[in-house]
């Protein structure tokens, strides 16, 4: 995964019902980044994965076929978000929690594509972030939106990390954005 947000992309436009393999997205990591961030050598070090992309638990919202054929490079899923990233606070009902770790920065290129962030400063974390379990280490950090693969409350949403390291099924956008550019954190399974 990578360390910071790399840039700002619409989960899918036009606005319409889609899942992650028929995404503007997938398709945009997996053709035009990818192109442009990795020699020939590196790319033979990214291994093809299969990746799961499970309904919406919560909304019943499919989340499409499987990417049997793999995706080299994609984002995480809610289900990996839980699997990697311990959460400081967790609301089983609601499906969501607060996540320190989630808290991601951009870089000047992705800061520079009006994306959708926050400053944390101390009032900010102070009223908000302190009860949840979060460390004086984030003020400072100017934190963003990044998106995951999982669809959220209708199959025109998609799931997101909100720059409060919020994440979960119920933490949603359209897939547009709203007009708002949400971040973009590439993974990818490397060979050695």
């Amino acid at each position: 995964l990578s360390r910071y947000i790399l840039n700002s992309e619409q989960y899918n436009t036009p606005q319409r019902e889609v899942t992650w393999g028929d995404s503007n997205l997938v398709l945009w990591l997996n053709v035009f980044f990818r192109q442009d961030a990795f020699t020939d050598e590196e790319l033979s070090r990214i291994a093809l994965v299969a990746k799961a992309n499970p309904d919406n638990p919560i909304y019943g919202t499919e989340g499409g076929e499987d990417s049997e054929g793999g995706d080299r490079i994609f984002c995480l899923s809610v289900q990996e978000v839980l699997k990697y990233f311990d959460f400081n606070e967790w609301d089983k009902y609601n499906q969501d929690g607060f996540s320190q770790a989630l808290l991601c920065e951009p870089t000047a290129y992705a800061a520079s594509k009006s994306l959708f962030q926050k400053e944390i400063d101390a009032e900010y974390y102070n009223e908000y972030l302190k009860d949840r379990g979060y460390t004086e280490d984030c003020i400072g950090m100017t934190a963003a939106w990044w998106w995951l693969r999982s669809p959220g409350q209708a199959g025109n949403y998609a799931c997101a990390v909100a720059s409060t390291g919020r994440a979960g099924y119920r933490v949603d956008v359209v897939v547009d954005g709203y007009g708002l550019n949400i971040g973009v954190r590439p993974a990818v399974w490397v060979n050695y």
